[in-house]
This record gives structure tokens, C-alpha cells and sequence, in this order.
């Protein structure tokens, strides 16, 4: 095997040829072997090592339903996975109450290895045949590995109640070419099925003619190969079924990641024969929604920096389509312990995959400390189900700075001047301004009476 390859289902052609009653006979056949390579865009890891059980087939008779008439439902389970169970304890339930079990519902399992099936049968009743063609079966499963680790799972049985009047016109309608038709499908109880995930395919294959019909061989095949068994073959075999009566079988299928959403149609090709040798062949179609998973993803959002209450700020998102369909109807809106400036909303409108864009707005802080706040993203995805996804954010704001008051500046008091001195003090002032001017007399006619004797020299 290439070790490229990814993971997946690939199909194998089988030819076999023989001789039946002197003629020559030759078919090909296509199985599908589960590979397990490299991933291819799967976020989830499979565990292979899990054990699954599965209802692999189911039986439940002629169909012929009165009140309070008894029915054996023949349950068989097959363990899908690599390793054994034990322990198993399955419970079959009528949510309806339509359909009620005439003693126990719960059927136990000690143990079942890896690849093996084991047949289970319960007693159920009709309670009520009033307008009523079908219920659905919930099969509830609990088991455990050999680590002891508990495993659930639950399948969806349909059952077909036919109403013997309806049994009595389909005996005398005339009908001379026996028909299998597939009178019933689900895909595991949801409205669709995800792209790149597995699902259990129930049909329910019905009788309507009035011969019973052997070796009846069912083939399951999408064209497009987006849908494939995701283990075994794509066609099983049936024994006989009796005239009017309904077999049920659950096939795991996956979907290819790649795949658009929309509907997938899927062909059942029935080939059959009659108990005189008669060979006869039919076919179905039935129809699978498929979704690709929508993926809108949202930056972390940066904090605006240092801010502080009643401050604006700036914020931005920035967002990405990163799934592979198209956002219908975006819208985004923002709140917290702030007040926008402007709208705190904003319409997108349908957003392409790989588009990315951002939401942006101003804010002012109610309060300093911690602001908490979310941005709310609201879309219809491809199925238009509107789907809500929530970023929240929060950032520290600071406390407004505080100016003190400084108030009146004081005024300084005034100098002590000559006006404030005792009279004593002024009477001392006043005596040395005598003396000095006593003495400034003598020197100055000293200084006359040597410069007149100088002349009188020179003379």
C-alpha cells in the first residue's frame, strides 16, 4: 500500500465466473477495504482500537400488526472493532409507546470477540394499530473493553406496522411480478450527515409481493463514490423473505471530506428469485443530505493598551470563514462595562469561505479595574440553522489621575521699617549723626589749613 494514501475506503473489483445448469455464468463484485493512512483535513482522531457493536441486521416478521399482537423482533449484533467486549447491556425502547416489550427489553451479552456476531430475540406488542405504519426502535447499547472502559452507543430501528387491511388488499390486488422495494431509511436519527464522518445507514427491505423470495442480494452504490461502506462490502445477501414481510439491516457508511453540501443520491439495486427459479431485479433510490462543517474562527482580541476610566479606546476583531461553505445572515455585536461610541452591532451578511474581515469600534470605560466584555457572532449555516458563537474579553483599566488643590497662596507680613522704633532708639540714631557731622567739620578745616601752608612754601 502506498504510504500516501489517506485515509478512507477503497474499492476492489472481485470477478467471479462458474457454470450454473450447463450455461455459463460470470459476476463482478466490488468490496471496499478500510484503509487507515494520513489524515485528510480530520480534526478527531479515530481510535481504532475501540470496540464498536452495531445492530448489523434485524427481523420482525410478517408485519401484520393487530392490538396487543406479538411480534418477535431477531436483533443481530457484530462487534466492528479490533478488540473484545463484555459486560454488554442492551435495552430496546419505543420512545412512542407504540410498541411495547411483552416481557423483559434488556438483553445481555457476557462477551463477544472482535468480528464475531451473536443472534438476541425479544417479544414486543402493538398497543395501538391505530393510524399507525411505522415506529422507530431505539436500541441502546452499554458495554465495556478489556481495559474495563465503558462504551455506548445507540442505533435507530425502523419498524414497518402493516394493518391487516391493507395485508388483505395487497393479497387480492392482482399483483403477479414479486417487487422488493425499500420501503424505509434513516441515517442515524439526524436531519444530515457531516461531511468526513461516518453514520449508520438503516434499510428496511420489504416484500410486497405475495410469493416468498430466496436469494436476494442488495447493493448499495453511490455513483460519485462521496458515500462508501467505511468497512466491508457494499452488498449483502438475504436468504428469503416471506411475502409482506419486512428485513431490516444497518450498514456503517462514510462521507468523503471533499464532498459540497446537498443531497447525495444513493442507488439500492435488488436482484431475487421466487421459490419456481424465477429471476427478478429491482431498484431504489434514496436520498442523503450532506452538510460540510461550518467554521467561523475569531482572533484573540489585543488589548487596547494603557487606558484609563472615561478615556476612548479602540478595539478591533478580526474574524475568519475558514469551513467550506458560505456564513448566511452574519451579524456581530459587542457589550460589556463600556459605552460604544456609535453602533454596537454590525450586519455582515452572507460571508464566502476563506473571506476574512474584522468588526471595529470606540469605547469608553464605565470605571477603572477589570472590564469584561463579549463580541457575539450570529449566522444561519448551509441548513439554515442559526448557530451563535461567543468571544469574551477582558482588560484592566486605570484610575483617572487626582490633582490636589493647592488654595490661597499666603501672604508674607511686612518688614519692620524705622517708623516702628522706640524713641530710644531714635535718640541714638540721632547722637551719632551729631557726632559724625562734629568730626566731619574738624577734618575738613584740618584739610583747608595744610593746603594753605603749602602755597605760603612756594611762594
Amino acid at each position: 500500500v502506498d504510504s500516501e494514501m489517506y485515509t478512507g475506503s477503497y474499492p476492489i473489483s472481485v470477478k467471479v465466473s462458474g457454470v450454473r445448469a450447463g450455461e455459463a455464468k460470470e459476476a463482478t463484485e466490488a468490496i471496499y477495504i478500510p484503509l487507515i493512512g494520513k489524515e485528510k483535513g480530520k480534526e478527531e482522531e479515530k481510535d481504532e482500537s475501540t470496540p464498536l457493536l452495531i445492530v448489523d441486521s434485524f427481523d420482525f416478521g410478517s408485519g401484520n400488526f393487530k392490538k396487543n399482537a406479538e411480534f418477535t423482533l431477531k436483533l443481530t449484533f457484530l462487534n466492528t472493532g479490533t478488540r473484545d467486549i463484555h459486560n454488554a447491556v442492551i435495552n430496546v425502547l419505543d420512545l412512542s409507546g407504540l410498541v411495547v416489550p411483552t416481557g423483559t427489553s434488556v438483553i445481555k451479552i457476557d462477551s463477544l470477540k472482535a468480528g464475531e456476531k451473536v443472534d438476541k430475540a425479544i417479544t414486543m406488542k402493538a398497543v395501538n394499530d391505530a393510524n399507525m405504519s411505522q415506529t422507530s426502535l431505539s436500541v441502546d447499547m452499554n458495554y465495556y473493553d478489556p481495559d474495563n472502559k465503558q462504551v455506548s452507543g445507540s442505533y435507530p430501528i425502523i419498524v414497518t406496522l402493516q394493518k391487516e387491511k391493507e395485508e388483505e388488499e395487497k393479497k387480492h390486488s392482482g399483483v403477479t411480478n414479486p417487487i422488493l422495494m425499500v420501503t424505509d431509511y434513516g441515517i442515524g436519527g439526524d436531519k444530515y450527515v457531516m461531511a468526513g464522518k461516518d453514520f449508520p445507514l438503516s434499510l428496511t427491505i420489504t416484500n410486497t409481493s405475495a410469493k416468498t423470495l430466496r436469494n436476494i442480494k442488495v447493493t448499495v452504490q453511490d455513483s460519485a463514490g462521496a458515500i462508501l461502506p467505511s468497512q466491508g462490502s457494499s452488498s449483502f445477501f438475504i436468504n428469503s423473505i416471506g411475502p409482506g414481510v419486512s428485513y431490516g439491516k444497518l450498514m456503517p457508511m462514510t462521507v468523503n471530506n471533499d464532498i459540497a453540501a446537498g443531497n447525495c443520491t444513493i442507488a439500492v439495486n435488488m436482484s431475487y428469485e421466487d421459490l419456481d427459479g424465477g429471476t427478478y431485479s429491482s431498484a431504489d433510490t434514496i436520498t442523503v443530505p450532506v452538510t460540510q462543517e461550518d467554521r467561523l474562527v475569531i482572533d484573540d482580541i489585543l488589548d487596547p493598551g494603557w487606558l484609563m476610566a472615561g478615556e476612548q479606546g479602540y478595539m478591533q476583531i478580526k474574524y475568519y470563514n475558514m469551513g467550506k461553505t458560505t456564513l448566511n445572515n452574519l451579524r456581530i455585536s459587542v457589550s460589556g462595562d463600556f459605552t460604544v461610541d456609535g453602533d454596537s452591532s454590525q450586519y455582515v451578511g452572507n460571508m464566502a469561505n476563506g473571506r476574512s474581515d474584522y468588526f471595529s469600534f470606540n469605547f469608553y470605560p464605565n470605571q477603572e479595574g477589570e472590564m469584561h466584555g463579549k463580541a457575539v457572532f450570529t449566522y444561519e449555516n448551509a441548513q439554515g440553522d442559526e448557530q451563535s458563537i461567543e468571544k469574551e474579553f477582558t482588560f484592566n483599566i486605570q484610575p483617572a489621575p487626582v490633582w490636589e488643590d493647592p488654595g490661597e497662596m499666603p501672604i508674607e507680613p511686612e518688614k519692620p521699617g524705622l517708623g516702628s522704633l522706640p524713641i530710644w532708639g531714635k535718640a541714638l540714631i540721632a547722637a551719632a549723626a551729631v557726632v559724625a557731622g562734629i568730626f566731619g567739620i574738624k577734618a575738613a578745616r584740618k584739610h583747608k589749613k595744610a593746603k594753605a601752608e603749602a602755597l605760603e612754601l612756594d611762594e
